[in-house]
């Protein structure tokens, strides 16, 4: 359903799995893209711009945004989903899904 889609692709962090929307994100990489682009080339064209907090602005507002999607996801979601939603939220709660294994386990499996 598209509401398990947005669940889907939201951050780990507000409890989906980070699964993008391909065709939503491409605007604001591109975006962003030519944010960082435009810096590099006044830098190297020695005019550079006064604006040095642009990429935590960029990132400030990424946050936002995310915040601001989990808010109406959860206005969608029955009371269930949204207390599951709530707990996958809380601190450290999903350390376990973007954790690197190590390298001297690589070459064991996970399967039973």
């Amino acid at each position: 359903s598209p509401l398990e889609r947005k669940i889907l692709s939201m951050p780990v962090r507000f409890g989906g799995l980070g699964l993008p929307v391909l065709s939503r994100l491409a605007r604001e990489e591109y975006k962003a893209s030519c944010t960082v682009t435009r810096q590099l080339i006044d830098a190297m064209m020695g005019t550079e711009s006064s604006d040095q907090g642009v990429l935590k602005k960029m990132v400030d507002e990424r946050n936002k945004t995310r915040e601001q999607e989990y808010q109406a996801i959860l206005s969608e979601c029955d009371t269930k989903l949204a207390r599951a939603l709530g707990q996958a939220k809380e601190k450290g709660s999903s350390n376990w899904l973007t954790v690197i294994p190590l390298r001297k386990y690589w070459h064991r499996s996970l399967n039973p």
